[in-house]
């Protein structure tokens, strides 16, 4: 017996760069216990048999070929970062911040005076330079902006940003930190989150054009992000993830191959591909990812950093692109360190 269900497949009539998809019947066995063991089997094992059976049903089902992921031509771009960070930061990274108090008053040195070559700047770094004027917002705007036009071109982590967006919130932390007056300790630091998610006056599309009918800007904020906005933090963008979450590998054939900062021949993972990597380049201390069987932890993995899949209900949900799999994917966070995630 076979069932129909609808299959989102590239237009034929699509050269291929183009973006356009047609909604084509897809016709697939059903399979229950044992035959689903023994199709399972064949199939993984690449056995004779299981070759065959996989070719004859991409030819029925109009796919022109199977891919692997060793098939997929990663970018070679000759960018290294040092320690594993793409960019020269400007807010200076702290030991032990807070300082801890003096054990004497005739020590000559103070824990949070001295700074360390190696190491993710963290959100309190941010709110230390901040609070003691070594670094402005502002100046992290202007370093943010040159590196989301530069870096981020070789890394393909933040698929979309809006500059002067990004100047408004940036201006409006400045003002508070002038008056002594932060929202929070993460007044200050970017973000980003991934395409999966709802953000006011950005496209939301889940990494595909076969929702470009419907991916209109939105009119507000997801959960999650408006609470971190709430707290002053600054959103940068949205960041890469494969096409509807349906791969881990960074892949992604409408918005291209995200990289892994610290060997860009390698893949950061998916599908929070750009979370991670832009985590790992340094351009944000913590990201926003979504997690259903890895989509969080696998990125962080691969990018040397902090993934965590919160317990259901402990994070908003609110404000997903597509409202699928509530009891599954959960929202949260790619961080440097875990403090930060949590």
């Amino acid at each position: 017996p076979r069932s129909s269900v609808s299959l989102i497949m590239p237009a034929a009539d699509a050269g291929s760069h183009e973006k356009k998809y047609d909604l084509v019947a897809l016709a697939a066995p059903k399979l229950v216990s044992p035959l689903i063991f023994v199709v399972s089997y064949l199939l993984a094992n690449r056995s004779l048999v299981g070759r065959l059976y996989a070719s004859l049903l991409a030819r029925k089902n109009g796919f022109l070929r199977l891919a692997t992921q060793d098939s997929l031509q990663l970018l070679s771009l000759g960018f290294t970062p040092a320690a594993g960070r793409a960019i020269t930061h400007p807010v200076t990274i702290v030991k032990d911040y807070p300082p801890a108090p003096k054990a004497s008053s005739s020590s000559s040195s103070s824990p949070s005076s001295k700074p360390q070559q190696l190491g993710p700047v963290t959100c309190a770094d941010y709110h230390h330079a901040y609070r003691s004027r070594t670094t402005s917002p502002m100046q992290v705007c202007d370093w943010l902006l040159d590196n989301l036009e530069k870096t981020n071109k070789q890394l393909n982590a933040v698929i979309r940003f809006d500059p002067s967006s990004i100047r408004e919130q940036f201006a409006a932390s400045e003002a508070r930190y002038q008056k002594n007056a932060p929202l929070s300790p993460i007044d200050g630091v970017p973000f980003v989150v991934k395409d999966e998610l709802h953000a006011a006056g950005y496209l939301g599309a889940c990494g595909t054009n076969a929702l470009e009918k419907s991916a209109t800007p939105a009119s507000k904020d997801c959960g999650v992000v408006a609470n971190l906005k709430a707290a002053g933090a600054i959103l940068i963008g949205k960041s890469h993830m494969t096409e509807l979450g349906m791969a881990m590998n960074g892949y992604n054939p409408v918005n291209r191959q995200c990289v892994n900062p610290y060997d860009t021949r390698r893949e950061p993972a998916g599908s929070s591909s750009g979370s991670g990597a832009a985590v790992a380049a340094g351009l944000c201390p913590f990201a926003i990812g979504c997690d259903g069987g890895g989509s969080i932890r696998m990125p962080a993995a691969r990018c040397a950093a902090v993934g965590l899949k919160p317990t259901k209900g402990l994070v908003t949900n609110e404000g997903r692109v597509i409202e699928t799999t509530t009891t599954l994917g959960h929202v949260g966070p790619i961080a440097a360190t875990a403090q930060d995630a949590l």
